[in-house]
């Protein structure tokens, strides 16, 4: 994992204290929310969609993976510290109903979506941590670093404790003693999926930074097999070029398959517990570029797509489903030069004129926020891990009824994500467009 990435997305074994859900006397009745509801309260699914297109857009057409859910809450802490019109800004783009209060519903969503891991079981399981870090000062450049200590407000570290678990810890960003505590605690919140995260020649220039740390591990809940490479199973990338790989086989899955207009087809994997899903949208046959078809056909309207399969009543099929093996890392990264903010209308977070006064008395700004991603998905099931820095300056078996039979090859380049079924939470969503070993690299988009 390159060390120039200081953002991720990881697992935690902790669940969320329901303390989360009883900070300030707001007017919104989370109770009175079906989880669904809680959910289309706010803009994730909707940012899972954005943030995978300029990804793609401004990254090049490759093996991605973005999580909207770590971006979210690494967001949604920062406005805890933002002032009248960036505070404004950040409430528009988390929130999409009028009159809540993000400080209710995003702490009442991520308990809705969480859940702890249990050691020795296959159980499927997502958590979210999250953590700040300020510099204590250092011998570090004037040109690079203001060289003064930084500190947070109290009653920002007290919002950020209550509402989302953050802890707090003051280290001198100049030393590699810094570096190496913040890639200790991403390591071990990612359950050892992600490591190395932080560059130390970007920390020694920050004086704060924001940490959302979320991982799913999940272990199918249907009988899968492995099998070897052999000339009956070509995976077709983009550029046509066709190679034998290792696959996972499911057979006899009772399930609906959910049918478009284009000819497109998805269909959802269990894992096992019911609670979470693995979500593939396959493109119609005749499709010849996929590349186009990826990009303008099943990407936007990936959030109405995965709301249609976790709802599907269609007669069910029984089904037999054969996909590739695969592992990769991505990585997006973006500054006040990068296209991404802009893509996503936070750009102006990035502006010496923003406002973070309940952050701290020192003036600050957003000077970076990076995204580290890993997807490994196999017989076992799926390992998913992110997280998401934003760092800143001064100045995400019984006897069946019969049903018709179906089998899915899963050959060319398709789009996914992992999904939260009773919310309909999108936590991790990309493509698959090649499987040469070279793709595991992380892709970085500056």
């Amino acid at each position: 994992m390159s060390l120039r990435c200081v953002s991720i997305f990881a697992l935690m074994a902790c669940c969320l204290s329901p303390a989360y859900l009883s900070a300030g006397s707001q007017s919104v009745d989370v109770e009175g929310l079906s989880p669904v509801r809680l959910q289309e309260a706010t803009s994730i699914n909707a940012m899972s969609t954005e943030l995978l297109a300029a990804r793609l857009d401004h990254g090049g057409l490759s093996n991605a993976m973005v999580s909207s859910v770590s971006l979210y809450y690494a967001l949604a802490m920062l406005t805890e510290g933002a002032d009248k019109e960036t505070r404004d800004l950040l409430n528009q783009r988390l929130m999409r109903s009028e009159g809540s209060e993000l400080n209710v519903l995003a702490p009442a969503l991520a308990q809705a979506i969480t859940s702890p891991f249990i050691d020795g079981g296959p159980q499927g399981a997502f958590s979210l941590s999250n953590s700040l870090w300020s510099n204590s000062g250092s011998d570090a450049p004037p040109s690079c670093h203001s060289g003064r200590p930084f500190e947070f407000r109290e009653s920002f570290l007290a919002r950020g404790l209550a509402l989302y678990g953050a802890n707090h810890q003051s280290l001198d960003f100049a030393s590699p003693d810094a570096t190496g505590a913040i890639n200790a605690w991403i390591k071990e919140q990612t359950r050892e999926l992600i490591s190395e995260v932080i560059d130390q020649e970007v920390l020694k220039c920050l004086d704060w930074t924001i940490v959302n740390a979320a991982t799913f591990e999940g272990g199918w809940a249907e009988s899968t097999q492995r099998l070897p490479r052999y000339d009956g199973y070509r995976f077709t990338d983009l550029e046509g070029i066709s190679q034998t790989a290792e696959t996972i086989r499911v057979t006899d899955y009772v399930a609906p398959i959910a049918s478009f207009p284009d000819g497109s087809t998805a269909f959802e994997l269990p894992f096992f517990g019911g609670k979470y899903a693995f979500v593939v949208h396959t493109a119609p046959e005749n499709t010849v570029d996929m590349g186009s078809w990826l990009i303008q056909d099943s990407l936007p309207g990936f959030q109405a797509l995965v709301k249609s399969v976790l709802s599907n009543s269609n007669s069910p099929n029984q089904l037999t489903i054969q996909m590739p093996v695969f592992a990769f890392s991505d990585s997006i990264e973006m500054d006040k030069d990068s296209p991404l903010p802009r893509a996503l209308d936070i750009d102006r977070l990035f502006s010496p004129t923003a406002e973070f006064g309940r952050l701290s008395e020192q003036p600050s700004f957003v000077r970076i926020i990076k995204q580290d991603t890993r997807l490994e998905f196999n017989e076992n099931g799926v390992s998913a891990a992110a997280v998401t820095v934003i760092g800143g300056r001064v100045g995400v078996t019984s006897v069946r009824r019969s049903f018709p039979r179906r089998e899915i090859v899963v050959d060319r380049p398709f789009s996914f994500a992992i999904v939260e079924r009773s919310t309909g939470t999108i936590l991790f969503n990309g493509v698959l467009t090649s499987l040469d070993a070279t793709q595991q690299a992380v892709q970085t988009v500056q």
